[in-house]
């Protein structure tokens, strides 16, 4: 009898200002879910998405307020009623919380919510409930972007009942991207907060890091972004093909629950 292991599948930037319907990343999508019908994914999605990948733009949104705000409403997930009923079709995908911009304006860096005070940091997740709420979408799970967080995004998702989707943690350095957790393999709690793991990058992870996870008893939980901006781990034709031979051995060897973050 094959041994029951949990797999999750998180891809961040799940944005219509970055996911294209019709476009390749939607249809690589599409073509991994034909192959491992049962499989989920977890799109998590900033609300009104605004990171640009060129350094030059990031710094001319950020010296520009009023081109950040231009920049921002056509990605604005409630205007996008098209992109939300198309998305909400597809079974295999649930839609999650990525913070409001995806981009901290002082900073000019991914990471919205670092320095951020209570009022500002409040505000900001409030509105990205609300942008989720017109969009009659129900979200309850909250990864951070750039991995970076606040003592106040902990005390808001705790008042909240909103899950955090840990910083990743790379099982090669055996290092975690941002924050320091207490655990890589299986969900915990932080400052009274329920924290889910992600541990196997699509690009670079293999079949040594997915019995390493086994072995300890963990949640698979693949970590991918819709594009290559800023990163690499992409929804590239190659990232899914590794991706697919991970899943294939898993399917193989073992014998996998495929859940959402927010059943977790």
């Amino acid at each position: 009898m094959k041994e029951k292991i949990i797999v999750v599948f998180g891809i961040d930037d799940f944005n219509p200002g970055v996911l294209v319907l019709g476009g390749k990343e939607f249809s690589s999508l599409q073509n991994l879910f034909a192959s491992f019908p049962k499989l989920k994914a977890t799109g998590f999605c900033a609300a009104n998405y605004s990171y640009a990948q060129n350094k030059y733009m990031r710094f001319f949104i950020k010296k520009t307020s009023n081109f950040l705000k231009l920049a921002t409403e056509k990605n604005r997930l409630s205007k996008n009623t098209a992109w939300i009923k198309k998305i909400k079709q597809v079974k295999n995908i649930s839609l999650e919380l990525h913070g409001l911009t995806h981009f901290n304006a002082g900073l000019g860096t991914a990471e919205e919510f670092k320095g951020k005070g209570k009022k500002e940091t409040d505000d900001k997740m409030q509105n990205t409930l609300f942008e989720f709420e017109k969009a009659n979408i129900k979200a309850n799970v909250f990864a951070p972007p750039g991995w970076a967080l606040n003592k106040y995004v902990y005390s808001f998702c705790k008042e909240k009942g909103i899950i955090m989707a840990n910083s990743f943690y790379d099982l090669k350095s055996k290092k975690f991207s941002g924050e320091t957790l207490k655990s890589p393999w299986k969900t915990t709690y932080l400052n009274g907060v329920k924290c889910v793991p992600r541990n196997i990058d699509i690009k670079k992870g293999t079949i040594a890091e997915v019995k390493d996870i086994v072995k300890h008893k963990g949640i698979i939980s693949f970590h991918s972004h819709v594009k290559n901006i800023g990163v690499e781990n992409g929804l590239t034709k190659d990232n899914i093909k590794n991706l697919g031979l991970l899943l294939e051995f898993i399917e193989n060897n073992y014998s996998p629950q495929y859940k959402f973050f927010k059943e977790l």
